[in-house]
């Protein structure tokens, strides 16, 4: 039988279709994903026991099964190149998922709204009556450019991340995809 190793990561980027690519590839019987679980967050849990690609076989691909495809989509790898190649080899293929950096802080703003109940986004509901453009802009003008104008959200230096990668892989093992086009 073959050893389990995973064969490709979309390692991301955040709001850039990852979850929607994940979903399409459940469709094809040839590929493995996690079970139940888009993003296992395996850099969050790996240095907490021995062996952690065999404890990720035997809870998030229980069924593995010779000959397929066996794969992982998790933005949060964009930035672990250096633990991607460590954990998962050299021969691994790598996705990424990019998508215009503007687009892809709004509509990470717009979750935020939806998912982190805070004094702060209630003033901006009532600051900008209830319209959302007029909120990111609050957003950006309060939160980023005045509260942390000395932190720099990297997420998206598309460029940064990549170059990271090529560190370690070959360009041949690169896929790029730009959202807009997928889509």
């Amino acid at each position: 039988m073959k050893p389990f190793k995973i064969d490709f990561l979309c390692v991301g980027f955040n709001k850039s279709g990852t979850t929607t690519l994940e979903n399409l590839l459940r469709y094809n019987p040839d590929i493995m994903l996690p079970k139940n679980k888009k993003e296992i967050l395996f850099f969050d849990w790996y240095k907490t026991c021995e062996n952690p690609v065999e404890i990720m076989q035997q809870k998030y691909y229980p069924n593995y099964q010779r000959g397929k495809c066996i794969g992982s989509v998790e933005p949060s790898y964009c930035k672990r190149a250096k633990e991607v190649y460590e954990y998962f080899g050299k021969d691994v293929k790598i996705i990424f998922m990019m998508r215009n950096p503007i687009k892809a802080t709004f509509s990470l703003f717009k979750m935020r709204l939806r998912r982190i109940p805070s004094l702060k986004f209630a003033n901006y509901y009532k600051t900008a009556n209830n319209d959302l453009n007029k909120m990111f802009n609050l957003f950006i003008d309060r939160y980023i450019r005045k509260e942390q104008p000395k932190k720099v959200n990297r997420d998206y230096f598309y460029d940064e991340w990549i170059n990271e990668y090529l560190k370690y892989f070959k360009k041949e093992q690169m896929k790029f995809i730009i959202m807009e086009d997928f889509f």
